[in-house]
């Protein structure tokens, strides 16, 4: 029996979520049962909610980690999956693994439409919310949606504020979109502002400011026609659930041109 266990989660949700779906679709590739007891907590917005039992092995796992009875490996640097993936492979038995390195980029490819099905938000938790059903009732295919991230809260110390933009330049990513869009159709296009603080700037393009919490704008975000905002796992998770283009703002004087969006 060949079991991968991930006792611990990496960072916030989004973080999370890639965690996730690197360990599995690795064990997807390799034929290995993937049991992830740190991420009982999300569980229910995708899955069956976790259980007590499962909470309770959780926490017993971790003690035991804490005490240095169950041996782990872990990937808490760049080089350690290059390091020990073979040997995560080989070796028989549960290994109990933690850590953010642990990045199989081509097997999330390759399994996308079976971790975008299974990781899909629950319809219960957006099939009444007054954002997703106003956008819905908004003539969509008539319409172009842009998602904008306003990352702000812990950007102003992440990376020594090196994407902490102002929201002069969040304006000026507005407007330069809404001329590269004005090219390419004739669409009317909605600007969808996201962020973890209050929005406080007022486009004046069509703009709607979404309040919802993150797994609502996680999923009316995979919903959008393009994502800009800084680099962040947040957008990253959006586009690839939802195959949508996404722009990353690596410097605030940065030119907005629709050639440059990828898909995660």
């Amino acid at each position: 029996m060949n079991v991968i266990v991930l006792y611990k989660g990496a960072f916030d949700h989004s973080n999370r979520l890639f965690q996730q779906i690197h360990f599995e679709s690795f064990c997807i590739e390799h034929n290995i049962q993937f049991i992830n007891l740190s991420f009982i907590d999300l569980k229910y917005l995708y899955q069956k909610p976790g259980t007590k039992i499962e909470t309770a092995l959780y926490r017993f796992t971790n003690y035991l980690v804490r005490l240095n009875i169950i041996k782990t490996e872990t990937f808490d640097t760049p080089g350690d999956f290059a390091a020990k993936s073979k040997k995560v492979i080989d070796q028989k038995g549960i290994r109990f693994c933690s850590g953010w390195y642990f990045h199989v980029n081509d097997l999330v490819v390759k399994h996308r439409s079976f971790l975008q099905r299974k990781y899909k938000l629950k319809d219960v938790f957006y099939q009444h919310n007054a954002l997703f059903n106003q956008l819905k009732n908004e003539q969509p295919a008539q319409q172009t949606l842009i998602g904008i991230h306003l990352r702000k809260g812990d950007y102003i110390t992440f990376e020594d504020g090196r994407y902490f933009y102002d929201d002069s330049v969040y304006l000026r990513i507005v407007d330069e979109m809404e001329q590269e869009l004005k090219l390419k159709s004739t669409k009317k296009n909605l600007f969808i502002l996201f962020s973890d603080q209050k929005i406080n700037i007022k486009p004046k393009q069509n703009y709607i400011i979404s309040t919802e919490t993150w797994f609502i704008d996680h999923f009316i975000m995979s919903k959008c026609d393009y994502l800009i905002g800084p680099p962040s796992t947040f957008t990253l998770w959006a586009s690839y659930i939802g195959n949508v283009k996404y722009y990353h703002v690596i410097n605030k004087d940065d030119d907005i041109k629709i050639s440059k969006f990828l898909v995660a």
